[in-house]
């Protein structure tokens, strides 16, 4: 498989996925298979779905606009060096006044950096299919906030930065946690079956001098798996775990959002109303 993305007038992304024997026979159904194997990764992204999809030969590819949204995913999936401005030298001695001015800079651009990477998670809340998906970009953009460029930026807000990844990271590892017990637990669901019980005559005997007549019989019983009924059970054990992941990855968010407005607040405060 491999991803390429054009940037001009605007972004076209494509990705293309090359098999060992002509696929022309699953044209029809090469795109939800595609976006399906996406998923179960966690490297789905909105913008796929209204991709153009083509088969030729041997080859599946799917080709589409990305908006800025989709362009930070995509990156996110890459591992790019750190930043140069990370390395970058201070500048010599400034005065308190350009001083100043530099941090508020750098520090408002570290801020919406951080906030523009929440805001993709937070608006992706009813777009979540896997628990997959949302432990590849809770990840994924946990290290690109450890990327973000820091020099000139106002400590608190780089102890901020830093709270926003950790949290990322053990919303991560919750929501593997889950996915991981989800499988466990369909595995031990054990194969459920109809019973069925059934008396079969194997003798009678006639009334007489006053006796009843009877009829002896043996009893037995079958039974037939229910396939149905055991996948309903899987389907329910992969339900409550996807739900338990979900509200693992929101109590997350939700702790991140309050120390966003908290962090907000600090530094408008001790900078400039517009911060």
């Amino acid at each position: 498989m491999s991803l390429g993305v054009a940037v001009g007038e605007e972004r076209v992304g494509a990705i293309k996925v090359d098999f060992d024997k002509d696929v022309s026979m699953i044209e029809r159904i090469a795109k939800p298979l595609l976006l399906e194997a996406l998923g179960n990764n966690g490297a789905m992204i909105d913008e796929f779905r209204t991709w153009d999809a083509k088969v030729s030969g041997k080859r599946v590819q799917i080709t589409g606009r990305l908006h800025a949204s989709g362009m930070r995913r995509i990156l996110s999936l890459l591992d790019p060096p750190p930043s140069l401005a990370q390395v970058a030298q201070q500048p010599n001695s400034p005065d308190p006044e350009s001083q100043q001015k530099l941090v508020v800079l750098a520090s408002k651009s570290y801020f919406m950096s951080v906030v523009s990477l929440l805001d993709d998670l937070s608006g992706d809340k009813q777009q979540r299919k896997t628990m997959g998906q949302i432990s590849v970009w809770f990840g994924k953009y946990a290290r690109q906030i450890d990327r973000l460029p820091m020099v000139g930026v106002d400590p608190e807000l780089l102890e901020y930065g830093k709270f926003v990844a950790d949290s990322l990271r053990q919303g991560q590892s919750s929501v593997t946690g889950a996915a991981a017990r989800s499988r466990v637990r369909q595995q031990q669901v054990p194969e459920q079956y109809d019973v069925q019980t059934y008396s079969q005559p194997i003798g009678v005997v006639g009334g007489g001098w006053g006796r009843p007549g009877g009829v002896y019989s043996w009893n037995g019983w079958t039974a037939t798996p229910n396939s149905t009924r055991t996948n309903q059970l899987k389907t329910q054990a992969r339900t409550q775990e996807r739900i338990r992941g979900n509200l693992s990855a929101n109590l997350v968010l939700q702790h991140i959002d309050e120390a966003t407005a908290d962090i907000r607040r600090h530094m408008t405060q001790k900078y400039s109303p517009d911060f």
